[in-house]
C-alpha cells in the first residue's frame, strides 16, 4: 500500500543499478521527509549516505540522483 506524505512526498525512493540493470524499490521515511525538505535536501542526504571520499568523478560507485522540489 502506498502511502503519501503531505507536502507532495509518495513515500518511497528508486534505487537503479545502471551497470547491473536491477532496480529496488526503498520506503522514505517520514522523519527523513521532514528533516531533510525537498528533492535537494534529500539529494544531498542520499550523497552524504553513498559517497566515499576521494572517488573517481566518474567512476561507477558514484551515485546519478533525480529528485524533484525545492
Amino acid at each position: 500500500m502506498e502511502v503519501c506524505m503531505p507536502g507532495g512526498y509518495m513515500g518511497r525512493w528508486l534505487h537503479v543499478d545502471l551497470t547491473t540493470g536491477h532496480i529496488r524499490t526503498y520506503p522514505l521515511e517520514e522523519r527523513d521527509a521532514l528533516r531533510f525538505v525537498g528533492g535537494s535536501g534529500l539529494a544531498a542526504r542520499m550523497i552524504g549516505q553513498k559517497v566515499a571520499d576521494g572517488p573517481d568523478p566518474f567512476g561507477p560507485e558514484n551515485p546519478l540522483i533525480f529528485t524533484t522540489g525545492p
